[in-house]
C-alpha cells in the first residue's frame, strides 16, 4: 500500500501497472491464513491531504478479495489543531460512506477521536449512517498517545481532556467505543509491542496489528516474554543489555532461529553487533515470542486468571498503573 499512489515510467498508476503481481503473491498468502488488508490511510497522519480515493481502495478489495477490509481512514495527529483533526474525521465518515455496502467483503470502519465528547459523537454517527449492524469495529490515532510522541502531554493537559496522562485516554477511548459496540469485534491499531498488546487486551479490546516486531529487530532489539527490549550487545545509556534473568528466557526459547542451539550460537545469531544476516533472525525471533504471548493471553483468558497474569509478568510501570487503577484499585497502588 505504500506505493499505491506512485507513478510508473509509462505514467500509468502503479496499482493499475502491478496489480496482476500482488494479486498472484497475495492469492498465496490467502490460501494459508485469513487476511484482513489495511487501506494505508496511516500513511497520511502527517499530511493534510489524502492522495488515494476510497474507489481506489474499493477496485483494491475486489481484485485480492481479503476477507476483511479497513476503510478509508485518515489518523488523527496530535501536533495538528482541533479543528484540523475535526476535518479529518469528517473525511474518514465521508470515505467509510462511499465504501460501505459497495464491495462484497467484510469492512471494518474505523473511529478516531482525541476527546471523550469527539469518540462519543464518532460512534454515533457511525451507527446512524451505516447499515447493517457493525461487526467489526476499529479504533485508530492512538500510537501518538501510546507513544507518548511529541505534542501529546500538551493535548491532555487542556481543560477538554482531563486526563493524568494520554495512557489514561487510551483506557476509556476502548471504554467508550467497547460501551457503543458491545456485541462488535474490537480492534486497535499500530501496536508496536508485547506489554501493549497485554495492556489492551486487557481493557477489552479483541485485536491488535503490528510491525513492532520486524521494527525491533531491524533497530537491533530482540524481545523475550515478559521483559523490554534487549540487546545481545548494548551501546548507548538508551539500550539495555541482557542480565543473567535474560538469558535464561532465551535458553528456553524455542523460536526457529534459537531451537536447538546452545546460548553461544543464540546469542551469536541475534547480535545486533553482527550485521551480516542477523536482522532477518532478529525478526523472526521477535515474531514468534509476540505469538507465543498472544497465545498464552489467550490461554489465560479462557482460563478467567488473565489480570493476575499480566499483573505477574507485564513489566513497564506506565500500563501496570492503569490497570491497576482500573481493575484493581488504589490500595494494591499504595501497598
Amino acid at each position: 500500500m505504500s506505493n499505491l499512489n506512485e507513478k510508473s515510467k509509462n505514467g500509468n498508476n502503479y496499482f493499475d501497472s502491478k496489480i496482476d503481481k500482488i494479486v498472484e503473491k497475495f492469492n498465496k498468502i490467502k490460501k494459508k491464513a485469513t487476511i484482513m488488508l489495511d487501506s494505508g490511510g496511516y500513511l497520511f497522519q502527517k499530511s493534510k491531504r489524502m492522495d488515494v480515493k476510497p474507489e481506489e481502495i474499493l477496485k483494491l478489495y475486489s481484485e485480492l478479495r481479503p476477507e476483511i477490509g479497513v476503510v478509508l481512514d485518515h489518523p488523527l495527529n496530535p501536533l495538528v489543531s482541533e479543528k484540523e483533526n475535526a476535518k479529518r474525521w469528517e473525511k474518514t465518515l465521508k470515505n467509510t460512506i462511499k465504501m460501505w455496502g459497495n464491495v462484497d467483503i467484510v469492512l471494518l470502519p474505523t473511529v478516531h477521536g482525541y476527546s471523550k465528547d469527539a469518540l462519543i459523537d464518532a460512534c454515533k454517527q457511525l451507527k446512524t449512517q451505516l447499515d447493517p449492524q457493525i461487526v467489526l469495529i476499529g479504533i485508530g490515532s492512538l500510537v501518538p498517545l501510546i507513544r507518548s510522541t511529541k505534542g501529546v502531554r500538551k493535548l491532555f493537559s487542556n481543560s477538554k481532556n482531563r486526563y493524568n496522562n494520554s495512557l489514561q485516554f487510551v483506557a476509556e477511548a476502548v471504554r467508550i467505543v467497547r460501551e457503543e459496540f458491545p456485541d462488535s469485534f474490537l480492534h486497535v491499531f499500530g501496536i508496536g509491542s508485547v506489554s501493549t498488546m497485554h495492556f489492551l487486551f486487557s481493557l477489552g479490546v479483541d485485536s491488535v496489528d503490528t510491525v513492532g516486531w520486524r521494527l525491533k529487530a531491524a533497530y537491533g532489539a530482540i524481545q523475550l516474554p515478559g521483559v523490554g527490549d534487549r540487546f545481545v550487545t548494548a551501546k548507548g545509556k538508551r539500550r539495555v543489555n541482557l542480565s543473567n534473568h535474560d538469558k535464561e528466557l532465551l535458553e528456553k526459547c524455542k523460536c526457529p532461529v534459537c531451537k536447538g542451539l546452545s546460548l553461544e550460537e543464540r546469542l551469536h545469531n541475534l547480535d545486533n553487533a553482527i550485521k551480516n544476516g542477523t536482522f532477518k533472525k532478529r525478526a523472526i525471533h521477535n515474531a514468534w515470542v509476540f505469538n507465543w504471548e498472544l497465545t498464552m493471553a489467550r490461554r489465560m483468558i479462557g482460563k478467567g486468571r488473565y489480570l493476575d497474569y499480566i499483573l505477574t509478568n507485564i513489566s513497564n510501570r506506565a500500563y501496570r498503573k492503569v490497570i491497576e487503577h482500573i481493575f484493581v484499585g488504589d490500595s494494591l497502588r499504595e501497598s
